[in-house]
């Protein structure tokens, strides 16, 4: 099986990845939620390829396609600084496609405006679609001056019939529950998301699998790990890739894994970061929700339904978390 960067399957992620590319096809934006460390900046860097594209996306509207990878960390540079980055790399897109362009975009004029125009020669004139990725959206959330949540609005207004200019963002925490000075919900950039919000839960098995066969390699391929044992990694982990890698770490070289339980686990400085990562980053709403099961209470179903699809609980009746390690972790240090 041939692999992407040498550790992702075309089929990495199929289950968020392939409705993802379907509202790209449709020329729609979408939000990415997943809980801290569940491999957000790895599906990000997976989209980017031009392998992924071509595998989900038909050829005539994959060859005009072009995914533009944008990190939003710390998020507190002035605005101008992000549409200069986006700049960068729509000129460079369009310059391939156009090579009469000068080498650089021109100087002394608004980014947002040069950006504007570039986009317009790109998507409009040249027919390309461009996907702007934004890994960590939730720092321009809350760092950023009103107006420009907008103005990205704007970018996308300026080719709302063709669907030439996407937005693809990744957060945390619900887009519209992140607070900053300018109100996700009330930005009428929260109108191109708001119905495509797709939740990001742990890997399913044969990625973390995946994940155990890239850290073995990169151990020169030994110790090898029982399969008995590679399956308690991963129900112990529940999928998470943070907590995966740091339990594989930990216990390697050995992997005696049977001498270990979730609370003994959790008395290592190791996991008990990791899982407190994950609650750090929850909204208040969810992490009340699970103290909630952890005492054995009631709750709706609604909110029952929204812990499931965030993965944070398992898909049957038993009202099972994810990872019998963040189980603990909410048992014994967020009673």
């Amino acid at each position: 099986m041939s692999l992407i960067l040498d550790r992702y399957s075309l089929e990495y992620r199929s289950e968020i990845v392939s409705p993802l590319m379907g509202v790209i096809q449709r020329g729609e934006s979408v939000c990415v939620v997943g809980i801290a460390g569940t491999g957000k900046s790895n599906l990000v860097h997976f989209l980017v390829q031009p392998e992924v594209k071509q595998h989900y996306l038909p050829d005539d509207v994959a060859r005009r396609t072009h995914f533009v990878p944008l990190s939003c960390l710390p998020g507190t540079e002035p605005k101008d600084s992000v549409f200069e980055a986006m700049n960068q790399w729509v000129w460079e897109i369009a310059r391939e496609l156009n090579h009469d362009l000068e080498d650089k975009p021109p100087t002394g004029v608004a980014p947002l405006q040069v950006l504007r125009n570039v986009l317009r020669m790109a998507c409009h004139g040249l027919n390309q679609r461009l996907v702007f990725v934004f890994d960590e959206f939730e720092c321009l959330i809350q760092h950023q001056s009103p107006g420009f949540l907008d103005d990205l609005r704007t970018l996308r207004d300026d080719h709302r019939t063709s669907g030439n200019v996407v937005f693809v963002v990744f957060t945390h925490r619900l887009p519209q529950l992140v607070p900053g000075p300018e109100p996700l919900r009330e930005s009428k950039f929260f109108g191109i998301i708001r119905d495509h919000i797709y939740p990001l839960p742990p890997y399913r098995e044969p990625d973390s699998q995946g994940v155990l066969d890239v850290l073995l390699e990169r151990e020169g391929g030994t110790p090898r790990i029982p399969p008995q044992v590679r399956k308690r990694l991963i129900v112990f982990s529940g999928g998470h890739p943070s907590l995966l890698i740091n339990l594989f770490e930990m216990l390697k070289p050995a992997f005696t894994v049977a001498a270990f339980t979730p609370l003994g686990l959790l008395d290592t400085s190791r996991i008990r970061d990791a899982c407190a990562d994950i609650w750090l980053n929850l909204h208040v709403e969810e992490q009340e929700a699970l103290r909630a099961i952890v005492r054995g209470q009631a709750m709706n179903s609604e909110m029952e339904g929204f812990l499931r699809r965030r993965g944070l609980l398992l898909g049957n009746p038993s009202r099972a978390f994810f990872s019998p390690l963040f189980h603990g972790y909410v048992e014994r240090y967020q009673p």
